[in-house]
């Protein structure tokens, strides 16, 4: 399952305008956060399921659709929302989509040192997660921050790199 959704990952970074129109941009996003789950190492944690999860509504910015049946590392997915009180360790990967930036910002740094990949939204150029997307010429693109990811001491494949928009160190 990871090469067919990392080949069209790949050929959306360089033909987007072909493809882009015929597949919905939340589809294109939940497709991107398996994609950076499938090519991310993580400390071993014992969680019976792997933990996406989003600041706000799941649905508003995930497609559970695309994700259902789906599994990261052998073990199968599960969409939650997260807030402060929630134990940062229950995600692996949570997904920064408010538009609230303090608040997005707040989070990002309480999760700077966890070992949660986590994912932005760029805004001027800069985003508050490890890995940033944006839409660039009608193409959902982005950015990696490895020092970021080195902080929460968790591994992005060298696979991502060439497919990455920019890639801070």
């Amino acid at each position: 399952m990871k090469k067919p959704l990392l080949l069209m990952m790949g050929l959306l970074c360089h033909h987007g305008h072909a493809l882009a129109a015929a597949i919905p941009e939340l589809d294109m996003r939940s497709a991107y956060l398996y994609n950076f789950a499938q090519f991310t190492d993580w400390p071993v944690n014992d969680q019976p399921t792997f933990n996406i999860c989003t600041l706000e509504k799941v649905t508003d910015s995930i497609s559970p659709e695309v994700l259902a049946n789906k599994t990261v590392h052998g073990k199968k997915i599960r969409l939650a929302r997260f807030s402060e009180s929630t134990d940062a360790t229950e995600c692996q990967l949570v997904y920064l989509n408010s538009s609230d930036a303090a608040y997005v910002a707040k989070i990002a740094k309480m999760l700077s040192t966890e070992h949660v990949l986590t994912v932005g939204e760029e805004y001027n150029g800069s985003g508050p997660g490890i890995i940033n997307l944006s839409i660039k010429n009608n193409r959902l693109v982005f950015d990696l921050d490895l020092s970021r990811a080195r902080k929460a001491n968790i591994s992005l494949s060298s696979k991502l790199i060439p497919l990455a928009q920019k890639v801070h160190e």
